[in-house]
């Protein structure tokens, strides 16, 4: 893909979202992004703002909290996301983040527990986010209306799909229906995990993986197998 050229050098760090817009809209078709759009802390913030901050994405399976009491936690950009299986065996998502002092509740990544606890006062809340009652605090505070943060949450086949916005885009993936239900996903098992710190921004991963241009010279037996 020929690169494009764009007067990324130009642009502030508190550039406005107009200007990172009209930058794509300036990109000539079939070219790839000027440098700056991997590179610049402006493009960066506007990515997770527009894209991880209101797009659905995808953040496990079912079967990574099959009963009660079962979490993991969900890290995306800045937010951290706790994803929970409750006592009434409903999913749940409930931002990572007391509503007392603001501290992390969950430090381990996934595991099992009676209730959500934070480690820095103590506040306890239930599975479905509400703040069980809490001592030395004034009679006029009501617990029942102190909660976690809900996330926006979607299961499509058994896979987790999770929206930081607060009212996303209509959640509509019906058109894969028919090509999802040949595998059975709702009832797969997540066997292994494994995590990889990528030295590069998002869009580059992201767009090796969309394109096979680079197939035949970098994975030729794929490209046996597949052609």
């Amino acid at each position: 893909m020929p690169r494009s050229e764009g007067n990324m050098s130009a642009l502030p760090l508190d550039a406005p979202p107009h200007e990172v817009a009209a930058l794509l809209k300036a990109r000539k078709p079939g070219c790839s992004l000027p440098a700056g759009f991997y590179s610049s802390a402006t493009v960066y913030v506007a990515d997770l703002e527009r894209v991880f901050g209101r797009c659905w994405i995808l953040a496990g399976h079912v079967s990574q909290i099959p009963n009660s009491g079962d979490f993991f936690v969900y890290e995306l950009g800045r937010e951290s996301i706790i994803v929970v299986r409750d006592d009434a065996g409903d999913v749940r998502a409930h931002a990572n983040v007391c509503r007392h002092r603001g501290s992390r509740i969950c430090l381990e990544s996934k595991g099992y527990a009676h209730a959500l606890v934070c480690p820095y006062h103590g506040w306890t809340y239930g599975m479905d986010g509400v703040l069980r009652p809490r001592r030395a605090m004034p009679e006029s505070f009501e617990p029942s209306d102190v909660r976690l943060r809900s996330v926006q949450f979607e299961v499509f086949h058994g896979l987790l799909f999770i929206s930081l916005g607060d009212t996303p885009e209509p959640f509509d993936a019906s058109a894969l229906d028919g090509p999802m239900a040949a595998f059975d996903l709702a009832n797969a098992q997540v066997a292994a995990e494994r995590s990889y710190t990528v030295g590069a921004n998002w869009k580059l991963a992201i767009g090796n993986y969309h394109e096979c241009y680079h197939c035949v010279t970098a994975h030729p037996e794929y490209s046996r197998i597949h052609s």
